[in-house]
């Protein structure tokens, strides 16, 4: 299992593990093209990523370019990316000083961090509910280390 995505209420979410190898590249950057057809005022959005490294360059650009061929995305109210690595939280926040996505955003080190922020950006999400829905869809997911 490497991608896992799903919709709770307003917020829409992805979970990836382990290895980010081209594969899972092209199936996240084809669920983001998805989530972005589907984008409504107030929506939230949830990426958790637990034991992945850093995107390659290239990897980094197919990110870029499916969000750029989104013209919704400022209707997104809000978007936390949960990292389990210090480091890699460090090199995204110091990115998203330089680079300012449309909509907020946050880098959190837990998903229950992310859902309890995404709560203040749009009142209608339901940390419990998206929480259950991830522990069902991802085997293993409570037991995992943040």
């Amino acid at each position: 299992m490497k991608l896992v995505t799903g919709t709770t209420g307003v917020c829409e979410w992805a979970f990836i593990h382990g290895t980010l190898d081209d594969v899972t590249m092209e199936q996240f950057v084809a669920h983001l093209r998805r989530m972005s057809e589907r984008i409504e005022p107030g929506r939230v959005v949830l990426d958790i990523t637990h034991d992945v490294g850093m995107p390659t360059a290239v990897q980094r650009r197919r990110i870029v370019e499916a969000l750029q061929s989104s013209p919704k995305l400022d209707l997104v109210a809000g978007h936390a990316l949960v990292i389990n690595s210090t480091l890699g939280r460090g090199l995204l926040t110091a990115i998203n000083w330089i680079v300012r996505p449309p909509f907020e955003e946050r880098v959190c080190a837990t998903p229950t961090e992310a859902l309890d922020w995404l709560a203040t950006r749009n009142a209608a999400v339901d940390p419990s509910s998206v929480l259950t829905s991830l522990e069902r869809a991802v085997p293993g997911f409570s037991a995992l280390s943040w």
